[in-house]
Order: C-alpha cells, then sequence, then structure tokens
C-alpha cells in the first residue's frame, strides 16, 4: 500500500480496494484502474475515477505478477466493516508501525503525506499540473484544461510518475 501510495499518488483507499482485475494494459500502458465499480467500492469523486500507470519500480518488485496470481479478492485483506473505507485498517497499522520504529504521534508522517509527497516531487520536477491532476484524480479548475481539455495520455503520465524515484540502496517490499 504505502508504495503505491507514494509512487502513483493513489490515495490510500483507493491503493487498499484495488483488486486483480484492476491491473489492466490500456493504449500499451499498465496499469492500475481505480473505480466504484464493485461492492464496498467508492471514490472520492467522478475526477478519481482513472486508470493510473504503474510506476516501472513496482513492476520490478514483481507487483503486477504478484496482482494477477492474486488469490484473495482485493489487494488489502481487510474488507471495510460498518464504514465503507478500505483504509482504515491499513491506516491503524500503519500508525502502529511507525509507534514501534519509535515515532511518536503527532511528530511522525502519515500514508496520506505520501501522496502529498508524490504531488510534491512530481511538482519539483516541474510536471504539468493538469498531468498531475489527472494522475492523482483531481478535477482541474482551469476553464481551459477543466472544461477543454481531454486527459492526458496514458504514456505521458507514465514519463511523469517514473519522475518520482526512491533513494538506492533501500530495501523494499511490494507487499
Amino acid at each position: 500500500m504505502t508504495l503505491l501510495v507514494l509512487l502513483m499518488g493513489l490515495r490510500p483507499a483507493e491503493a487498499c480496494q484495488l483488486r486483480p482485475e484492476d491491473i489492466i494494459t490500456k493504449d500499451g500502458v499498465l496499469c492500475a484502474r481505480v473505480t466504484d465499480k464493485g461492492a464496498y467500492m467508492r471514490v472520492k469523486s467522478p475526477h478519481a475515477v482513472r486508470d493510473v500507470p504503474i510506476h516501472d519500480f513496482l513492476k520490478k518488485l514483481g507487483f503486477v505478477g504478484w496482482m494477477q496470481t492474486a488469490s484473495q479478492t482485493h489487494l488489502y485483506h481487510a474488507m471495510p466493516q460498518r464504514e465503507v473505507d478500505w483504509s482504515k485498517p491499513y491506516l491503524l497499522r500503519f500508525g502502529h508501525t511507525l509507534s514501534a520504529l519509535g515515532f511518536p504521534p503527532g511528530a511522525r508522517p502519515t500514508a496520506y503525506g505520501l501522496r502529498h509527497t508524490f504531488i510534491d516531487v512530481l511538482k519539483q520536477n516541474d510536471i504539468n499540473e493538469a498531468t498531475v491532476a489527472d494522475i492523482v484524480g483531481h478535477s482541474v479548475p482551469s476553464l481551459t484544461y477543466g472544461r477543454y481539455g481531454k486527459r492526458t495520455p496514458l504514456t505521458q503520465m507514465q514519463t511523469a510518475i517514473n519522475s518520482m524515484t526512491l533513494p538506492s540502496g533501500g530495501a523494499y517490499a511490494c507487499v
């Protein structure tokens, strides 16, 4: 989950509700389909329904193969309970993990903050705001791009996503 949020700009709930069938190839680009079409699935807004290219680093880790052969129905195995929020169990686990690592509550990174980091890095890499909005599922506020502009081509979004890099030498796990 953490790498999907950090490397693809997904909201934690979007990453948690991904299913194996949401890994698709469209226009020659391997993507994760963010949708509200399925039991207990939701998105924040109509703009959040989108296809997001999968970061090359996740492909190297084997994420795509793992997803396509997963025996579970969703990437994250914790179904929402009363609330339709796939991310709640993950966010609790994320917080407990940071506490175990010595990060005190209120003074540590958050899972949602990783999405902010993704957006900030793309901004620092001079990626067009409309492209970033299409990747992260935001509406484009301007009349020109918001009303008349088409979505950014997936190949262009793939290039933008891959501009987000991790420090080398780290130990990263996909699941």
